[in-house]
């Protein structure tokens, strides 16, 4: 599954405030009918912090600008070369710290 990020960082703050205050409005009722807002919440929540939305991947929809796209891109090729190096590094540790 391809998760790419898919959410603007004014999409991802408005939905972090709403899951918020959906959170303290779920408190404020604290009754059954609370699971609602602390279903949406979390689903709202999660997509701020992940930056992606599944239901945007669905209607083909975006609210990254190119450029913010690009910045994300780089930013995750530099993350894998970063990782790639520390693996191959490692591996040589441990081989030469081998015995024999």
């Amino acid at each position: 599954m391809d998760m790419k990020t898919n959410e603007g960082p004014a999409d991802r703050i408005i939905r972090g405030v709403v899951g918020v205050l959906l959170l303290f409005l779920a408190m404020y009722l604290y009754n059954i009918w609370s699971i609602i807002p602390v279903v949406f919440a979390i689903a709202l929540i999660f997509t701020s912090v992940s930056g992606y939305c599944g239901l945007y991947k669905l209607l083909d929809f975006n609210t990254l600008s190119e450029e913010q796209r690009e910045a994300i891109d780089k930013k995750r090729r530099q993350m894998a070369k970063k990782r790639l190096r520390r693996i191959k590094r490692r591996r040589k540790e441990r081989r030469s710290s081998r015995p024999g």
